[in-house]
């Protein structure tokens, strides 16, 4: 499982819209769940965020979930999903980083 980085373009800044991307993807999450961002990485080509959460679906299965966002259209596309073992759940609570969702 590849844990989260921050993605930079050429110069060795960091790339653009991530503060965009997180208040979109988070308004499509439940105030009330916990998430956790496993993997980022940015396209400068594509001008596109590839993100993978896991979150736990609506019948409480736990899911690692893979969006893209599209910087210049600011829409973010869902990719599809895949169950987690429990394993894999434990190993990223430990290593991935808490998608922090605003108060």
């Amino acid at each position: 499982m590849a844990t989260a980085r921050v993605a930079q373009n050429g110069n060795g800044q960091q790339a653009p819209a991530q503060q965009e991307r997180d208040q979109t993807l988070r308004r499509l999450l439940r105030p009330d769940e916990m998430v956790w961002l496993v993997e980022e990485a940015y396209d400068p080509v594509e001008t596109t965020w590839r993100v993978d959460l896991v979150r736990q679906n609506r019948q409480g299965q736990w899911m690692r979930q893979r969006y893209v966002y599209d910087v210049p259209r600011q829409i973010v596309y869902f990719k599809g999903e895949r169950p987690i073992s429990d394993a894999e759940r434990a190993k990223i609570r430990r290593e991935a980083r808490v998608f922090q969702r605003p108060a």
